[in-house]
């Protein structure tokens, strides 16, 4: 993602440049030429806050501004990204935040799981092959079917698979 960034901050600085702006109360409107797409892009510039919105809408699909912004940014003299355009994804201590937000009775549900493996593992203790072999039976049937084998079903006769075994082949006498 860096070298992303690095090329739309690179193609803000080369290839991009004010077409029109507009200012409005507490709203500044830019239309920002694009010259490596030949297009215009509508950018939206709040000064209060810096909050920037671009037609592209690279910032919201990807999550790193787009040169349009980068170029207005830079065109506002603002030595840094604004906080708000920084996703916590992007930054070092985005490894530091927990993935889930685990329910509140987390401890009760692991509770139960502590439950039910420790009867589990008094199930699968040694000295109870009888009820292994039986709960064994009960898989089998209950993924393969019945694994009582009927009638005359036998493994096929066994064949040799090397060569054809005709033997009509000429042998050169060498003198």
């Amino acid at each position: 993602m860096f070298y992303k960034f690095q090329r739309e901050f690179q193609n803000a600085i080369f290839n991009c440049g004010v077409y029109k702006v507009q200012i409005e109360e507490a709203v500044e409107e830019f239309e920002v030429a694009d010259n490596t797409r030949k297009k215009t892009y509508h950018v939206t510039f709040i000064p209060d806050s810096h909050d920037c919105f671009c037609s592209c809408k690279m910032f919201e699909s990807m999550g790193i501004l787009c040169r349009h912004v980068l170029f207005v940014i830079k065109g506002k003299f603002l030595t840094e990204i604004p906080e708000q355009h920084i996703l916590h994804r992007w930054t070092k201590d985005a490894s530091k935040k927990p993935i889930f937000d685990f329910c509140e009775d987390f401890d009760d549900h692991l509770e139960l799981l502590l439950e039910r493996l420790s009867a589990f593992e008094e199930e699968m203790k040694p000295g109870k092959e009888n009820v292994e072999q039986q709960s064994k039976d009960k898989h089998i049937e209950l993924f393969v079917g019945s694994n009582i084998v009927s009638g005359g079903i036998l493994p096929p006769n066994k064949s040799s698979n090397k060569g054809s075994g005709t033997g009509k082949r000429k042998k050169v006498i060498k003198r």
